[in-house]
C-alpha cells in the first residue's frame, strides 16, 4: 500500500511539474552549433613574464539568438598550475556574411558572466554571477571592489565582439572558430 501512495505521488508530481514547465517557459531554446578554440601566450605579472597561459574556447550558438561562451583558463608556472580561470558569458548574436572561408558571426556584449577563479600560489578563490553579486575583484588586481560593468569590461567581454567560423570545403560550418579572420 505504502509503495502505491509514493508511486501516486511521485506521478502526481511529474504531472504538476511538467504542466508547471510548459506554461512558464514556452519553447526552450536548441542547439544551434557547437564551436571550439584555443589560445596559449605568456603569463605577465607586473611587466615580468612568469610563465604561460593556456585558454581554451567553447561557444554554442542556439536558435533563439543567444550564445553561451564557457572561457578555461590555467596559468603554468614552474611546471604547475599557478591558478585557474573558469567563466560562462551569455548574450545574444547576430549572423554574419561568408567571406573567404569564414562565416562571421557578432557577439553582443556580455549580458551575464558567472565567474570562478582560484591561485594555488596566490591564495585566493574568487566565484561571481553577474546577476547575483553586485561587487566584483579581479585576480591580480589591486583589491578593489569595482561595478557589474567595469568587472565585464575588465575580462573584455563588455563590447561587441565578431567571431569568424572557419568553413570547410563544401561552405559549411567546422567547429572551430577564431576572434580573427586569418
Amino acid at each position: 500500500m505504502k509503495k502505491r501512495i509514493t508511486a501516486l505521488l511521485l506521478c502526481a508530481v511529474m504531472v504538476v511539474s511538467a504542466f508547471a514547465l510548459t506554461a512558464c517557459g514556452g519553447k526552450e531554446a536548441t542547439l544551434k552549433g557547437n564551436y571550439e578554440s584555443g589560445a596559449m601566450g605568456d603569463y605577465l605579472y607586473g611587466g615580468m613574464k612568469l610563465g604561460t597561459t593556456t585558454t581554451s574556447y567553447d561557444l554554442k550558438l542556439y536558435d533563439d539568438g543567444s550564445y553561451e561562451l564557457v572561457v578555461a583558463e590555467i596559468v603554468i608556472m614552474s611546471e604547475m598550475a599557478g591558478g585557474v580561470t573558469n567563466f560562462t558569458v551569455y548574450g545574444t548574436y547576430e549572423d554574419g556574411t561568408v567571406a573567404d572561408g569564414y562565416h562571421s558571426v557578432k557577439l553582443s556584449a556580455a549580458e551575464r558572466i558567472v565567474y570562478g577563479s582560484y591561485s594555488t600560489l596566490g591564495g585566493y578563490a574568487f566565484d561571481y554571477d553577474t546577476d547575483v553579486d553586485t561587487e566584483f575583484i579581479i585576480p591580480g588586481g589591486d583589491d578593489v571592489a569595482i561595478a557589474k560593468d567595469k568587472f565585464i569590461s575588465e575580462l573584455g567581454y563588455g563590447k561587441e565582439t565578431t567571431i569568424y567560423i572557419a568553413q570547410n570545403a563544401e561552405g559549411a560550418d567546422t567547429c572551430h572558430f577564431e576572434f580573427e579572420m586569418k
